[in-house]
């Protein structure tokens, strides 16, 4: 995704996780289903920025690459299977601001990984469908039925069919 640069300055760093660490946190919760782990996906993230970071075009591409790392940091997690398999409810209260805003947010911890994944990006962190196809490494088409799936999914977890 670029080539190899010096290391992050720490005023860097320290901008990349005040800028991004609370989205980042969010996107590894969703993925992941609990703090800890969405804790230390964040974390390996920000450690990888810091050990290998490409040569970004701007501010945009940082965030992209960042959530990039983060959501490949998830699915090996995932794959791994060390985490729970459950989901605090605490955690998820934590995460949501509004009571309304915890049901869908619980809904949407039970979504499977990829259909999970498509609808944050798109929903909580405003991604258009073309732009989360070049994170995620699928085509634009995969990413409308990716969310066209998570859409109905959600919906009919939620009795809205």
């Amino acid at each position: 995704m670029g080539v190899q640069t010096e290391r992050p300055s720490s005023k860097e760093i320290e901008a990349a996780v005040k800028d991004w660490g609370d989205m980042l946190f969010r996107l590894s919760f969703t993925m992941l289903g609990n703090q800890a782990d969405a804790e230390d996906a964040v974390s390996e993230t920000i450690i990888k920025y810091i050990e290998k970071a490409p040569a970004f075009a701007d501010k945009e591409h940082r965030k992209a690459w960042l959530i990039k790392v983060a959501s490949n940091k998830c699915r090996d997690m995932l794959r791994a299977d060390r985490r729970r398999r459950w989901v605090s409810l605490e955690d998820v209260t934590e995460l949501c601001r509004q009571e309304r805003d915890m049901d869908v947010m619980y809904e949407l911890l039970n979504l499977p990984p990829k259909y999970r994944l498509a609808v944050y990006l798109h929903y909580v962190a405003g991604y258009k469908t073309a732009e989360m196809a070049g994170m995620l490494g699928i085509s634009p088409a995969a990413a409308r039925k990716r969310l066209e799936y998570g859409r109905k999914m959600l919906k009919i977890s939620m009795g809205k069919e």
